[in-house]
């Protein structure tokens, strides 16, 4: 039977052998993709200064050099400098405003419109703050326009970023599976966060990124049929850790047959975090979701461990669908019985 409290039971007696272990497995899992996500939206987003593809080492190189350090006088200045820029008025500084009596207004001087003109137009701090939000709104136009007039830039941003994601973070949740199940059986060890890159790697990529494809296109239905998909092919990246040899169509078909009647199961075993989360939010803003993760990775990783189990119950898959993580050896192999 499908108990949760079995399955969170059994994570936790896992985690008391290799808590801390686990801990920086899933927080380094979470890094590369936070830096694959932030790598992506800094080579589509505007005015922000990056390593762009279009330009020389000696131009990026200025841009990533680090900047002298500055005083609070001259990042208040700096700030200001920014803003004026933005909205095309002088601002009054709060040395200013301090200077100027409190019942007299602001000077405000009439601003020339013609391109040839040095008249500005002098406002209040906070005027400007309106001024530059009310640019901000408009970003999305901007970047539309942007994104219009260079096609040629973003696509092929887009392009890299997607198969910088498609290699390295397609492959990670079947390393990440491999740790955790490893874990189960004998010491945790960090280098199984590599394993996927190393085993049948091209294969087990694109079969990932099926899966992902596959969810994603059953999400446009009224985005309930792509939720029912994320948990019926939710055991292919434990069967690729267990089995990476495994071809797709055997993975794609036999977790179908495992999570048959249990989907309802996994949907509620997701939903049983959701305390947690809602706690980890309240607590730091979600900080503790990192200490979260190896029980949450660990607990599946247990409803993995009891479906196969129900699988070869059943007869809907064989011992060589999973092979284990004991590695063999010369002595521990049985001969085959030759036929008389």
């Amino acid at each position: 039977m499908f108990k949760r409290s079995t399955l969170k039971n059994n994570a936790k007696q896992t985690l008391k052998k290799s808590y801390w272990t686990a801990f920086l497995a899933c927080l380094i899992v979470s890094l590369v993709i936070s830096f694959l996500a932030g790598l992506g939206a800094s080579f589509t987003m505007p005015g922000i200064p990056v390593f762009d593809i279009g330009r020389t080492v000696q131009e990026n190189a200025q841009d990533a050099a680090p900047t002298e350090s500055l005083t609070e006088t001259d990042a208040l200045t700096e700030t200001i400098a920014e803003l004026e820029e933005l909205t095309g008025t002088q601002l009054i500084t709060p040395s200013e405003e301090q200077e100027q009596s409190i019942d007299e207004p602001p000077i405000v001087i009439d601003t020339d419109p013609s391109e040839n003109s040095q008249t500005e137009e002098q406002i209040s701090f906070d005027e400007a703050l309106k001024r530059a939000m009310d640019e901000y709104e408009q970003m999305p136009e901007k970047v539309a326009q942007d994104v219009k007039d260079h096609p040629v830039k973003y696509g092929a941003s887009a392009l890299f970023t997607f198969l910088l994601t498609l290699l390295i973070a397609g492959i990670l949740p079947v390393c990440l599976a491999r740790f955790f199940l490893e874990s189960r059986e004998k010491e945790a060890d960090l280098g199984n966060l590599f394993w996927g890159f190393k085993n049948s790697y091209g294969r087990n990529v694109l079969t990932t990124f099926l899966m992902r494809l596959f969810i994603s296109l059953w999400s446009l239905l009224f985005v309930i049929p792509g939720i029912v998909k994320k948990y019926q092919y939710s055991m292919i990246p434990y069967l690729l850790a267990e089995n990476p040899e495994m071809s797709r169509k055997r993975a794609f078909e036999l977790t179908k047959s495992m999570t048959k009647g249990y989907k309802w199961n996994l949907f509620v075993l997701n939903l049983s975090f959701i305390g947690w989360y809602i706690l980890s939010f309240i607590v730091c803003c979600g900080l503790p979701l990192f200490f979260l993760a190896p029980y949450y990775q660990a607990t599946w990783a247990e409803a993995y461990t009891f479906l196969k189990a129900r699988a070869l119950e059943k007869g809907l898959a064989t011992e060589e669908d999973f092979p284990g993580f004991v590695e063999k050896t010369e002595t521990s192999e049985i001969p085959a019985e030759v036929e008389e």
